[in-house]
């Protein structure tokens, strides 16, 4: 059953916007998160999801981008590199693991698929799997909690070039990343900081 849109002007003003010239629609924030993940999870139009929960399609939007911003600032304070300490901590817990001294995190990649209109289709977006994706890369510790991530570069990446693309690679190759004390074998060999990628990742960062 189709939504049924208002013709007339002011109806349909109030339809879409929530809004009526002399007073002001409110949302909770309880449901403004609740509007903006079930717009991200679904996939569903603005206008459908808005229905749902009794708002218009530009609430629909602006709570969206509200959240995904919200999301962006709050990355920055619990996704991060770790400091000195941490990474102590970290390499030492992966080294009573595996063994491995200087072992700071294990990387991989992943795809996420994507439905794109007939018009914007493209090869590079196309996997090997011939499913139009956007790559999602991410780095762990010890306890499986990330540490770094990258996504929204086009499937049809090789793993390898995605790492080079990443900030992280960058960092690295800066000295910001992967810069601790170099640990000295009873061979005499001196192992750097480094992470460990699959067998399609041939990794020497550190």
């Amino acid at each position: 059953m189709g939504l049924s849109i208002p013709s007339n002007e002011e109806e349909g003003f109030k339809y879409f916007f929530r809004v009526s010239i002399p007073s002001k629609y409110f949302v909770s924030v309880e449901k403004q998160v609740a509007i903006a993940l079930r717009t991200l999870a679904s996939g569903d139009s603005q206008v459908l999801v808005g229905a749902a929960f009794g708002v218009g399609q530009s609430t629909v939007s602006q709570v969206t981008w509200r959240f995904i911003e919200a999301l962006e600032e709050c990355s920055k304070h619990h996704l991060k590199w770790p400091d000195s300490n941490r990474m102590e901590e970290i390499k030492s817990k992966f080294e009573e693991l595996l063994g491995l001294p200087n072992y700071c995190g294990a990387l991989d990649a992943t795809h996420i698929i994507m439905s794109l209109p007939t018009v914007q289709t493209s090869d590079d977006w196309c996997d090997q799997e011939n499913n139009y994706s956007t790559f999602l890369q991410g780095i762990v510790d010890h306890e499986m909690r990330f540490l770094d991530i990258v996504t929204g570069w086009p499937g049809g990446m090789t793993v390898s070039r995605l790492l080079k693309c990443s900030r992280f690679f960058r960092l690295c190759e800066a000295g910001e990343c992967l810069n601790g004390n170099t640990r000295t074998l009873s061979e005499g060999v001196g192992i750097r900081e480094f992470i460990v990628g699959g067998l399609h990742i041939l990794l020497f960062i550190g």
